[in-house]
Formats: structure tokens, sequence, C-alpha cells
């Protein structure tokens, strides 16, 4: 199907940052926008999808308390607007609750949380073990740690209502939704108007329009033709999984009032982790979840889809239980499940935001905490897109895409 409709403004991938980029995009009454984007499967073992989203999911933490200034603003201005978002949609996503991050005492990792609270002026206590053990009775993470607690404008976002209020608030500003997967970029002159234009063309076969396109397409940007093969952004692809824990009405009550937890700690050659507190899902059962560093990097495009539709690695889940009952012991689950996701990681640890072509621009590159950054990376990317050049307040060159040197299929 192909529709004589022109757009101002294509964004491709329907996932955090481009239904946030649609949002902002369609604030403009001007502009004619047009959000593209699968909606998420029943099941992840459908074998005949192509693309997949780092949404599906629940809760995401977000928080201030990192190393890395920019990636510290972002959270805080996304975070400043949660309220705005949820009052507007009637759709909530947000829940606030403490976080804690622990690791080594005088480790740089608790170094660098404890520099950042002070320098952003966030509200804050450094705890050593035994304090924290009176304010998390349950919680056991070795003499030799420290922990730093952000008390506010902290918590946990749920991807998918966060997805969701985007999208219904952009299509309330006009923005038109089109559930499909992309499967080419096009450029055609347009001789009556001598102009060129892009034609987005998706694997059902409708062709759209644009004059210009934005693609946030995170971890399936190379798996199409999207993009002029010698523009391809330098960002590798790491393997990630998680594990829930269904829990019983006694051990969620145990754990009520859990702040969300990032741990760095090396004792008993454990890696770093993430937790969740227990949150409901939609089959009703109440989880905590428990995440990890990365676990290395795909070597082909093709097998992103199959890690999604995947059940992780035997190894991992057994290593994560194992940080489970070390640092929350006692717990009696009634069951488990794995979860598999991607990272989209770039050069410098901060997104790619940048006009690629005159025509076509991207934001990509979530780097694991890309839920946290969302709404504004969204904003951003409308505000550049609309504009074709750089139209922020932050240096445009944090954001400047790197290009890879080499073939795309030798090193994700």
């Amino acid at each position: 199907m192909t529709t004589d409709c022109v757009y101002d403004i294509c964004v491709v991938g329907a996932g955090l940052w481009g239904s946030a980029a649609a949002y902002h995009a369609s604030l403009n009454p001007e502009s004619k926008v047009c959000l593209i984007g699968p909606d998420e499967p029943k099941s992840k073992k459908c074998t005949g999808r192509t693309v997949f989203g780092a949404y599906y999911d629940e809760a995401r933490i977000t928080r201030q308390n990192v190393g890395n200034d920019t990636d510290a603003e972002l959270a805080r201005r996304s975070h400043q607007s949660f309220g705005i978002l949820e009052s507007e949609t009637g759709m909530p996503f947000y829940t606030p609750c403490r976080n804690l991050n622990f690791g080594k005492i005088g480790s740089q990792y608790v170094l660098n949380s404890k520099r950042t609270s002070e320098r952003l002026r966030l509200e804050h206590r450094v705890l050593s073990c035994s304090h924290l053990k009176r304010w998390w009775p349950y919680l056991c993470i070795g003499n030799s740690n420290e922990g730093v607690v952000q008390l506010s404008n902290c918590g946990m976002v749920n991807p998918r209502q966060l997805v969701s209020a985007q999208k219904q608030a952009a299509s309330s500003q006009g923005c038109d939704i089109v559930t499909s997967i992309v499967d080419q970029i096009n450029k055609k002159y347009d001789l009556e108007n001598r102009h060129t234009i892009l034609e987005v063309v998706t694997e059902d076969g409708h062709i759209i329009k644009s004059h210009k396109v934005l693609l946030c397409t995170g971890g399936f940007t190379f798996s199409k033709p999207l993009l002029p093969p010698h523009l391809m952004p330098d960002i590798r692809l790491a393997l990630t999984q998680t594990l829930r824990l269904e829990l019983s009405v006694k051990d969620v009550e145990k754990l009520r009032g859990m702040p969300t937890i990032s741990a760095m700690s090396r004792e008993d050659n454990l890696a770093d982790c993430y937790m969740c507190p227990p949150v409901r899902y939609p089959d009703g059962k109440t989880y905590l979840k428990i995440g990890h560093g990365r676990l290395g990097y795909f070597g082909k495009r093709e097998e992103v889809a199959d890690w999604y539709r995947g059940d992780g690695e035997p190894q991992v889940t057994d290593r994560l239980k194992k940080m489970i009952q070390m640092y929350i012991p006692g717990l009696h689950p009634l069951s488990d499940h794995v979860d598999t996701c991607v990272v989209t990681a770039t050069r410098s640890g901060l997104p790619y935001i940048d006009m690629i072509t005159p025509q076509i621009g991207i934001a990509v590159g979530g780097n694991g905490v890309g839920a946290r950054w969302s709404y504004e990376v969204g904003k951003i990317a409308a505000k550049m897109i609309t504009k074709g050049q750089w139209d922020y307040d932050l240096p445009e060159e944090y954001f400047k895409v790197e290009f890879k040197k080499e073939n795309i299929s030798s090193r994700l």
C-alpha cells in the first residue's frame, strides 16, 4: 500500500526512544509525523519475527547517582517530566523508591557514587554495612562493602507503560502510528517538486513517504538496509539476561520498602548485578528481578533475533540465583523465569543523536540504561530532526555518532 501523503518526519522504531521522539516531534502542530514500529509479540518464540524491542518488561531502574555527569543530567531531566506525561495520559508508569549503590569500601564505584551525589546535591546517605542492615534487615552485603543511598528522585520505570503513554500522547497530537516492521529506506527524486523524498518500505507492503527519517532502531539498526553501507554507526551489541523469581505473599511482605539495587562487589567471584523490588507482572504474579553486566558481544547480526527468542544461558541463570541467595537469603521462590535482551553499546557510553545525512537522523545507543534517559533523548532527537541540525543546550559533540571502519558483520 502506498499513500499520497508525504510526512515531514517519519520515526522508525516504536520503542522507548522512538515513541518519545514521536511524542515530542508531534508537539509542533505544523509537522506531520508518523511513527512506525511493531507491537510487542504475544510470544517471544515467534519464529517469523525479525525485530524485537528492549522495552518488554515491567521494571527498569531510574537514578541519578552515576559516575557520568551527562548520564545523570539526562536521567534528571527525564525524571522531571514523568509526572507531566502521567497526568497528560492518565497512564502511571513511574514508581518512586530509594536506590542503593554498594561495593567495596573505597572502591572507584562507591567513590563515584559519593562524588556524583555531592556534586549534584542529591539527597543521599552513605551507610556502612551495619547501618544498611538496620534499614533493610534482609540484605546481606558483606562487611567489606558500603553503600550510597539516593533518597529521592529515583525509583522504577515501567517501560511497557511508558511506551504506551508516549504513543497515546503522540497519537492525540495527530501522529499517525503504523504497526509494521520497516524493511528498507529508499531515496526517490520527486520530479514535480524537484526534491528528494524518502520511501520507508515495510515488510507488509506499506510505502510511507517522508521528507526526513529518524531511526530509533536500537539493536536492530543493522538488521535491515536502513542506512548507506559506508555510514554505519560504531555500536556493539551485547547479550544480557535477567532472572525473575516469583514470590509468595510472605516474601513480598518481607521485602516491603526494598530499594532498587546496583551492586559491584567482587566477593566470591560474583560479577556486578542490579535488582528491582517486587513488581506485579501481567500474568498476575509478583516477581523479584535480578540482572547483571554484559555477557559478551554478538558475532553476527542474525544472532540477535535468535537471542531474543531463546532462554539465555543456563550457567548465567544459576549464577543469578546464587547472587540472590547471597544478598537476600531466606527467600522461597515459587518459580523462576528468564528474560533475554540486548544492550546497544557506543564508544562513549552516551547515546548517538546525530544527523547521518541531511534527511536521516539517528538516536541509538542506550548502553543498558536507555529507559532512564528515554524521555529526554526523544526530546533531543525530535528537536534535531525537526530542524535538521543540533538544537539543544547540551554540547553536540557529546552525542556525535562515530562510524565503523570495517564490515559490520565482523564486529557487532
